[in-house]
């Protein structure tokens, strides 16, 4: 059920946990609950937010939200997958990822630079890291937490090169 206000008829946030009557219909059409359903194919079966959306015949930001607005994962309290370890269940290259790198939102990705060019940072994959343009910005603008994470990710990344290139007797 959508909720208006009695003033100006204009939507209210929908209260967290609290379905609305298109969660309803979800469920109904797939037999079980969307946290079940969630846990099923969004964590275990590693599905991404488009196939969710796919799945439950929703437009993907009505699932993940846009604006101001919450989506339907915020209102049922989902959890998203993190990206640290996303990587290791997919093993995939970090070219064939369209997830940042920090946060794990599916997104389109830039390139950012740890150490600035302008500070002569080189322009190679040690020092290169795939971000959405929001943790791009809290990089670029000393989010220290940010950086933290990006500076592990860079270390482990520099660490598993020289595992390759040292023979396996080294380690």
């Amino acid at each position: 059920m959508t909720i208006r206000s009695p003033k100006n008829h204009k939507f209210l946030p929908q209260p967290k946990g609290t379905k609305t009557s298109k969660m309803l219909d979800v469920e109904k059409r797939l037999g079980h609950t969307l946290e079940q359903d969630w846990q099923e194919f969004y964590h275990d079966k590693n599905w991404g937010l488009k196939k969710m959306a796919d799945r439950w015949m929703i437009r993907r930001p009505t699932l993940s939200g846009f604006g101001s607005r919450q989506g339907w994962i915020g209102i049922l309290g989902l959890k998203k997958k993190d990206s640290e370890n996303l990587l290791k269940a997919n093993n995939k290259k970090l070219s064939e990822l369209k997830l940042c790198e920090i946060c794990g939102e599916e997104t389109y990705l830039e390139e950012a630079h740890f150490i600035p060019k302008e500070k002569g940072g080189p322009n190679c994959f040690m020092n290169i890291i795939k971000l959405c343009p929001n943790c791009h910005t809290k990089l670029d603008r000393g989010d220290i937490k940010i950086e933290e994470v990006a500076r592990n990710i860079l270390l482990e990344r520099n660490i598993k090169s020289l595992k390759l290139k040292l023979p396996p007797w080294y380690w």
